[in-house]
């Protein structure tokens, strides 16, 4: 039997299994997949394939077109389980969420393949036309691949990220009549109508900043709901290019955005005036390990491996559910545990920062940009700021700790700008205060603006605020302070909220 198969085709199968996986994830997910790590990943696969088809040799002797047969049907579960399982679980069946339990989908492979096993007893002659079958769906499904990455060309490095630049004037302007600037971002802070409507809690902290010389925005909203997309459109200056795909809330578009936060018209006009700028983002370093906290998104090859079977061990809520099974569970994976509380310690090193920045002599004018993961989730700090212990019920979705986080931040927002103020204070300065969006949790339907309303507060030196308007959107924000600090004549953009983004 073994004569009538090709020889290539008993080798290019396995391979065509795992060049598929990652032709369509080159074509998802583009250049970000083109890292060392990931080529390393697609070496260890492939030589996992061939592995497997070894050990079915050894196991098939009299029948290797059997052993090529069952390796390919394991290495296509392998390579799907995890897309498999995330969509049985989001389904909205009830049913299709009982079947995406990992030990019931797998019984149910290792039960197909034994009835394949047993139908195929009296058919033998079939197993030779199922593999050319299946090396023939899979290289269709390679050659569309193909064409699909030649035709929109998804591995463009630029896809993205090419937005539209602001045009400056180069106004002249003395060195030492610039202000120092600082931007105190706090994650996820709503509008105290918001506060007020869900909380029953009246917000202190306009009017604490109003007694200091800030001028606060009545009616503040971002116009994204995602962190790195509101940045971006912020820092630019401008709503972001390119179609809704590219702007949905994914961890591929959250690392692309994050990894160019730098390229913007607003730091542009920063070094064009020679500023010295500090960038302090937890999504600035999106490679960051998990013992740094990452926030949002893992690396690329951790994208790849959440698709495969290596999900049970590499997803810890997934290994931990099966450990359930033999008792040896803990309440919170450490892996879990490790992260938040790096989350926690971050927004403690953040404020630090800010202390360590002031207290750094500078010869030129300075840009300073902190972003504080408070009052967003997890709620790890009470009302005063204590540190809470990382367990599974701290981590809890509770709004009262929502609510806890943001007195906490009322506390170190006026502590900060205190300090700020009284750090230099013949020194000309601006300071704003802001979230990048507001609280999510309570969205009732599509049209629901809720997570777009959050806080925006300004400090000029000069306490001159007759160019702000009373309602603002973030896309705004520094067209206003550029206007101010450099002499700018920029245009206030219609203020619009881009649901879903």
């Amino acid at each position: 039997m073994m004569n009538k198969i090709n020889k290539w085709a008993l080798y290019f199968l396995p391979l065509s299994i795992v060049l598929f996986f990652y032709l369509n994830n080159f074509n998802r997910f583009g250049h970000l997949l083109l890292t060392t790590p990931v080529f390393i990943l697609f070496l260890i696969h492939t030589a996992f394939a061939y592995l497997l088809l070894s050990l079915g040799f050894l196991v098939c002797r009299k029948n290797k077109a059997v052993a090529l047969l069952f390796t390919s049907l394991f290495l296509v579960f392998f390579f799907a389980f995890g897309s498999l399982q995330d969509f049985l679980f989001n389904h909205p069946w009830k049913f299709f969420k009982l079947l995406s339990n990992t030990i019931i989908i797998t019984l149910l492979f290792l039960s197909g393949c034994l009835l394949l096993s047993w139908w195929l007893k009296k058919r033998k002659t079939l197993v030779v036309r199922l593999n050319r079958f299946l090396l023939l769906v899979f290289t269709f499904f390679l050659v569309y691949e193909a064409g699909f990455a030649f035709m929109y060309q998804t591995l463009r490095a630029d896809k993205l990220t090419a937005q539209p630049q602001q045009t400056f004037n180069n106004t002249p302007t003395a060195k030492d009549s610039l202000p120092d600037i600082y931007h105190l971002l706090f994650d996820s802070y709503t509008s105290n109508e918001q506060l007020e409507k869900h909380w029953q809690y009246t917000n202190p902290l306009y009017s604490q900043l109003d007694s200091l010389g800030f001028f606060t925005v009545n009616k503040a909203t971002s116009n994204y709901s995602l962190t790195a997309l509101s940045l971006n459109s912020a820092f630019n200056m401008n709503y972001l290019a390119g179609n809704k795909k590219e702007r949905i809330h994914s961890f591929d578009n959250f690392l692309l955005w994050s990894l160019n936060l730098e390229n913007n018209s607003w730091f542009r006009l920063l070094q064009q005036y020679q500023y010295n700028v500090k960038l302090h983002s937890l999504i600035y370093e999106p490679y960051s390990t998990k013992a740094k906290g990452n926030m949002a998104h893992g690396s690329p090859q951790s994208w790849l491996r959440l698709q495969t079977f290596e999900k049970v061990v590499f997803d810890p809520w997934r290994l931990n559910q099966l450990k359930k099974l033999v008792g040896s569970s803990a309440a919170l994976p450490p892996s879990v545990a490790t992260k938040f509380g790096a989350m926690q310690q971050y927004n403690l090193n953040t404020a630090e920062q800010v202390y360590k920045d002031l207290a750094i002599p500078a010869a030129g004018p300075g840009y300073a940009f902190y972003h504080f993961l408070l009052p967003h989730y997890p709620y790890l700090f009470d009302a005063a700021g204590n540190p809470l212990p990382v367990t599974a019920g701290t981590l809890g979705l509770d709004p009262k700790g929502y609510l806890q986080q943001v007195q906490y931040s009322n506390l170190l927002i006026n502590k900060l700008v205190r300090s700020i103020l009284a750090n230099k204070p013949a020194k000309p300065k601006i300071i704003i205060i802001s979230g990048d969006h507001g609280f999510k949790d309570f969205q009732m339907g599509a049209t629901d603006t809720s997570p777009y309303q959050t806080i925006t507060a300004i400090y000029f030196s000069d306490k001159n605020y007759t160019a702000l308007p009373t309602e603002m959107s973030l896309v705004n924000l520094y067209r206003f302070v550029a206007n101010k600090t450099f002499k700018q004549t920029l245009p206030a953009l219609k203020d619009s909220i881009l649901q879903g983004e």
